[in-house]
């Protein structure tokens, strides 16, 4: 199973991102923060986090932008600057489709901006496309996640 860390507030959108894997049948445990403080507390693996056999690293994660406390665009700020999982997938998942937040969630080191989709078909179909693109072995890498630094991500699909 690859771990999912996923910063979505919203219990409907969390609902439908477990349905939608759950669909799916594919290798991916959803681990989920409510906010941008508990995102990092779960990549620093600290305070209830620190037990890394319930709390694994993750091999994704996916940020919405609108989140309590600290923000999506702060959460990628903070891994960014600090180099923090530098090899993880970091995917943008949110309901903005404004250039401007597209931009700057990319400046600051997001790999993919994914707007939310508007029906269950189209999240099934998001899923497995993240599960395609991120996590899904393939023969020019050696299995499960990436584990390339970035620079090569363009080289590797």
């Amino acid at each position: 199973m690859y771990p999912i860390l996923v910063a979505e507030n919203e219990e409907t959108d969390r609902c439908l991102l477990r349905f939608a894997v759950k669909r799916a049948q594919l290798p991916m445990e959803l681990f989920f923060v409510g906010d941008g403080r508990e995102a990092v507390r779960y990549l620093e693996a600290s305070g209830v986090y620190a037990d890394p056999v319930r709390f694994p690293v993750p091999a994704l994660i996916l940020v919405d932008l609108n989140l309590p406390w600290m923000s999506g665009f702060e959460i990628l700020k903070w891994m960014h600057a600090g180099q923090v999982h530098a090899l993880t997938p970091r995917v943008v998942l949110t309901s903005s489709s404004r250039d401007s937040d597209r931009a700057e969630a990319m400046r600051l080191g997001a790999d993919s901006y994914e707007i939310k989709p508007m029906t269950p078909t189209e999240l099934l179909a998001l899923v497995k496309g993240l599960y395609g693109r991120w996590l899904a072995p393939r023969p020019e890498r050696e299995s499960g996640p990436r584990h390339l630094a970035r620079s090569h991500y363009a080289k590797a699909c």
